[in-house]
Formats: C-alpha cells, structure tokens, sequence
C-alpha cells in the first residue's frame, strides 16, 4: 500500500469514527430530554412508550432501507443523507415536544430520527468493515467505542440543557447544528470502495472454509452463519439493554442505595463499556473473535453473579463493572463477522443489526413483566443466561478463509 493509498484510508477511518460518534450524539440527546418532552406534551408513561416505538420502528426500518440502498448507492451518500435526517429528526421532535405541543408531530420526528439513525448505523457498520479489511486490523470496537463517547457526550449536553432550563426545541435545534456544522462537513472527503483487501489478517484464530463464488442467494435471514452470528449479538445486546433500564433500579431496591447512589451504577456500566471497547482492538488482535467472546461472556457471568447475589452496594459496584467489560465487544465484532464477505455485507450486518437491535429493545420489557412476580435480581438470570449462550455460539465469529 503507497503511502498516499494509506493516507487516505486513514483519512476514511476517521470520518467514520466521527459518524459513529454522531450516531450516538444524535439518540442520546432526545433520551436526555424525554422527562422534559413529557412536561411539554402533558403526556402518560403509554404515550412516551409509544414514542419510544417510533424510534425502534424507525430503525427497523432503517436496517431494511440501508440493507437496500447501500449495495447500490455510494455509502457516503447514504452516510450524509441519514446524517441530514437524523438533524431534521431532532428539529422536528423539539418543536413537536416543546414550542407546538403537538403529539404527532413529535411522533413524526423521532420516526424520522430512528429511521435516519437506523440507516446510518447499517452503513457506517458496512465502511467500518471495509476500513478493517483495507487496513488489516480489527477496529471495529474503537468505532462503536467511539458511538458510546458520543452519546455520553449527547446525554450530557442534554442533562446541561436540563439544568438550565432551555427548551427542547432550542437544545436539539442546537444539536442538529452541531450535527451538520462537524458530522456532515467530516463526511465529504473522498473515500476508497468498501471491497479493498487486507494487507494482513483481521483475525488471530484460524479460518474455516473458503468464500463460495457468487451466485444467487436466498436473503441473509436464512444463513446459518448469519443467525448464529445474530445470536451472539443478541446475548450480549439483551445483556446491555438490561442494565441500561434496570440496574439502577435494581440497586436501590434490592440494596437500599439512595437514587443518586443508585444511579452511579449506570455511570460503572457505561465507563466499562467504553474502557473495554477502547482496549478491544489490542485484545482482539492478541486473542481473536472467538476467545474474545468466550471472555468476554465469562467476565459478563462472573459480573452479573457478583450484582444479583451480591449483598451490598461496593459488590454490585464490582458487578456492574464487570457486567459492562464482558457486554461490551460482542455487538461490534458481531459487525466484523457479518461483513466478513464484502460482497454480501450489507445484508447481513442489517441482520444483525436488526436483531442485535430487538434484543436491546425488546429484552428490558421482558424483564419488567418476570420481575413482576419473581423480583427484579431473579429476572435477570434471563440475559445471564443468553451470555451463556452466546459463549457457546461464539465460533461462528471465525473469519472465513479467502
């Protein structure tokens, strides 16, 4: 690879890297302003879960859209114009929410939001995987490192906004701004194709059989490899949008903390995550997918056992540390797996995506309705449980051979 070839490859990685952070940015920011969104829509806990919907439709959507479009269309095109929706999303519920109190117009914008958003991530997955390819080198978990430092960043500015008492319109307008001013502008250098090949290999474990030849193929939810690969994800996701909705909870029912106390769990969780997908691509290029995963669900066990057995709030402290170091690299070496065959990638990082997505969304109300008869600490045992499973599914993760 010449040096100027190198230079712009570079130049690529970190484009995405700002696309993935503003992903997170853009979703953080509304999350941070939904108690203030439901102050201006006078609405009920139904109303707000039916918003929640909007967004989780809209992203469903999204997957299928990119699974579409970025095959077909240059990717960033897709990037920039998912980026512009995301903006006009926000813009569209802040208004909706704050200044006209309008429910559907609300509804409308975050539908926008998740369905630009979802797109987005489908996209910026596919390039992440091809800058892995081009470059050599597993870097998929600085990206989605990079995704959960943007929403931190989101949720902080929004909990800022908060506290001073701006409207939600004026924040998420202020927002979109950001948004376009730094996300969009990072995005319109020229990039390489998605197809460039390795200099070197993205995996320390062996491969398994070669790339078949192209031919016609039935869609990418009837791949073995693909499921399988979807339930390593799913494992993991069910796992971290468990303590996202209900650590905090969690800890001061079952241990008695006050709420600021209680709260600092989530703070433990989420610098966890971040540390290890900061870390993740040094570990992965020592150790591999496939003993990665193993790990990591290991660890993840290990930190779920110490928080739901635990006594006291220091062990629950340590649970939720280790519950976050375990979770927290599944989802973006899930990503490189599926995108493994550039040729077939886009489809299958959208399946992926899609159910690695279901069971964020999907697995915190599951656990609300067993922990109304069991208790909150026993329902967790659920994503404990499909840790375990996605251990074992995790050789599926192997790179194929070329």
């Amino acid at each position: 690879m010449t040096l100027a070839a190198e230079s712009t490859i570079v130049s690529w990685r970190n484009s995405i890297v700002l696309v993935f952070g503003f992903s997170g940015f853009a979703l953080a920011s509304w999350l941070s302003r939904v108690p203030s969104a439901r102050d201006g829509l006078n609405a009920t806990i139904l109303q707000m879960g039916v918003l929640a919907l909007g967004i989780s439709a809209g992203s469903i959507g999204g997957f299928y859209v990119a699974s579409r479009v970025a095959p077909r269309f240059e990717p960033q095109r897709v990037i920039v114009i998912a980026l512009c929706g995301s903006t006009v999303g926000l813009v569209v519920a802040g208004l909706g929410a704050s200044t006209f109190g309008s429910y559907p117009l609300t509804f409308a914008g975050l539908l926008l939001l998740g369905l630009s958003n979802g797109t987005c991530n489908v996209t910026m997955n596919l390039e992440g995987s091809g800058i892995e390819r081009a470059l050599g080198k597993p870097l998929m978990p600085w990206f989605h490192a990079a995704f959960s430092i943007g929403a931190a960043v989101g949720a902080g500015a929004g909990a800022l906004a908060a506290g001073l008492g701006m409207p939600v319109a004026l924040h998420l307008g202020a927002a979109a701004v950001v948004m376009v001013v730094v996300g969009v502008t990072a995005t319109l250098r020229r990039w390489p194709a998605v197809g460039s090949e390795p200099a070197v290999s993205v995996s320390a474990e062996p491969s398994e059989e070669p790339l078949p030849p192209v031919t016609r193929r039935r869609s990418a939810w009837f791949e073995r490899r693909t499921l399988l690969i979807g339930i390593v994800v799913l494992g993991m996701s069910f796992a971290n949008g468990a303590a996202n909705d209900w650590a905090a909870l969690a800890t001061a029912d079952s241990r008695g903390a006050s709420d600021g106390v209680a709260a600092l769990t989530i703070d433990v969780f989420t610098l966890a995550v971040v540390a290890a997908r900061l870390s993740g691509v040094s570990v992965l290029a020592r150790f591999g997918r496939v003993r990665t995963v193993q790990g990591s669900a290991f660890v993840a066990v290990v930190g779920m056992l110490l928080f739901i057995f635990g006594g006291s709030v220091a062990t629950g402290f340590i649970g939720a540390a280790l519950w976050g170091l375990g979770v927290a690299l599944a989802f973006p070496i899930g990503m490189s797996a599926a995108g493994d065959d550039h040729r077939f990638a886009a489809s299958r990082i959208a399946v992926v995506a899609a159910i690695g997505y279901a069971g964020s969304l999907v697995g915190p109300p599951l656990i609300g309705f067993v922990a109304g008869g069991a208790g909150l600490l026993y329902a967790l045992l659920i994503p404990l449980a499909l840790i375990v499973v996605a251990g074992i599914a995790a050789p599926v993760l192997r790179r194929p051979a070329r």
